[in-house]
């Protein structure tokens, strides 16, 4: 078979005509595949957005602080967790107590009618406080006098002197000791003479219980009406330890 060049140049005319047709065809195809790689990276970034596992590197996460009136408990074992806790448990015991509790608040006295009883309440206790204030009068008026001296007087008073003042002093010596606050709790005798009851002392001053001018003046009566004389109210009292 022989070469026939005519037929080779009308042949390379149709591939290079097929070849011009066949280009644009290529253009349109690469274009299109552009497209389609530019939708698939869009549709991977809103995916990523929405949250799909995509290879990144993940951030560093630090977790919450505690809140500060919570405890902190670093080592110590079991008991001084449960103690972290204790305080934990109390502390906010203490905050609902104060959030629950509320302040009265302070309302004006509203003034009032005094009753008749309030009146007799308030004597009863000015009354109270007087014979309080009294008998402590007393007292201290009994603990500064001078029971002796003033027993001398008043027996002087009655004449008796020398003898008859040694025996009422001795007499009631060893009855009181001369103090007007003694008391024997076994038969009720008072005072410095022993006045039994004390009450009898009342016929020469309300004061009796310790007021020694009271009682001298009682105990000299006394004796001058039943045995004449201290010194036989003495002798009684030596032979029947009692006058």
């Amino acid at each position: 078979m022989r070469w026939n060049p005519q037929a080779t140049k009308g042949d390379g005319v149709r591939e290079g005509s097929r070849l011009s047709a066949t280009v644009p065809y290529l253009l349109v195809v690469l274009l299109a595949g552009l497209v389609v790689l530019a939708c698939l990276s869009g549709g991977r970034a809103r995916a990523s957005d929405l949250g799909s596992p995509v290879a990144s590197p993940s951030p560093v996460v630090t977790p919450p602080a505690p809140p500060p009136e919570r405890t902190i408990v670093v080592g110590g074992g079991w008991w001084r967790w449960c103690r972290a806790r204790h305080a934990d448990a109390c502390r906010e015991r203490r905050r609902l107590l104060s959030l629950a509790l509320v302040k009265p608040v302070a309302v004006p006295a509203q003034p009032r009618n005094l009753h008749w009883r309030d009146w007799v309440t308030f004597g009863n206790r000015c009354k109270r406080l007087a014979k309080r204030f009294h008998r402590r009068y007393d007292r201290l008026l009994a603990r500064t006098a001078n029971p002796v001296g003033l027993g001398r007087q008043l027996a002087a008073a009655r004449g008796w002197t020398g003898a008859q003042w040694a025996a009422l002093y001795e007499l009631w010596r060893r009855e009181s000791g001369w103090r007007p606050l003694a008391h024997n709790p076994y038969s009720g005798a008072h005072g410095i003479p022993q006045a039994l009851p004390g009450s009898k002392m009342a016929a020469f001053g309300a004061d009796w219980y310790s007021n020694p001018r009271t009682q001298i003046l009682w105990g000299c009566a006394y004796v001058a009406g039943r045995y004449g004389t201290p010194a036989n109210a003495l002798a009684h009292l030596r032979a029947y330890n009692w006058y």
